[in-house]
């Protein structure tokens, strides 16, 4: 089974071991680096730079690395972009922003974890289709190609998968 494979994809290259925490952590150390040196601009929104990290430590890793990143991003714009600066801001005012924050990004990176076990399943049901079977997009390019419709066109699978069915 071959289906092309776009930089957007939702099955972009999983990291395992340690890379996942280690992509979290540049990622939401990143932000924060941004967000200190955007002080002024960013004052009305400050948890913009860490919502970014957020979708970057689900894409390369799971939903657990994104609650990471959500859980040290909430922490640093509390601890250093809200006043009083240098310390933890307990107003209700504040926590409310950093957990309606912490929902709607939790929101986010959940979705795109089923997103992606959906495309999952996707894959399996197309893979156990017997018949040849091929996915065209609008401009009919093969953007998917099983075994069995390779076989009818002499080619791997992965050689009709990006090409054009008329060539």
């Amino acid at each position: 089974m071959t289906i092309k494979q776009k930089f957007l994809s939702l099955q972009p290259r999983r990291l395992s071991g340690f890379r996942p925490t280690a992509v979290t952590l540049l990622a939401t150390g990143l932000a924060a680096a941004l967000s200190l040196a955007a002080v002024p601009a960013i004052y009305a929104t400050p948890y913009m730079l860490f919502s970014g990290a957020v979708i970057v430590s689900v894409w390369f890793g799971s939903f657990r690395y994104a609650l990471l990143s959500l859980t040290l991003g909430g922490l640093f714009v509390n601890f250093f972009l809200r006043p009083p600066y240098g310390q933890f801001s307990l107003t209700s005012e504040e926590l409310v922003r950093g957990v309606v924050w912490m929902v709607m990004g939790g929101a986010c990176a959940f979705l795109v974890e089923r997103l992606r076990a959906s495309e999952d399943r996707s894959r399996k049901v197309l893979a156990g289709i017997a018949e040849g079977f091929f996915i065209l997009d609008r401009d009919w390019n093969v953007i998917y190609a099983n075994e069995s419709a390779a076989k009818v066109t002499g080619r791997p699978a992965r050689e009709v998968t990006g090409g054009n069915c008329w060539e």
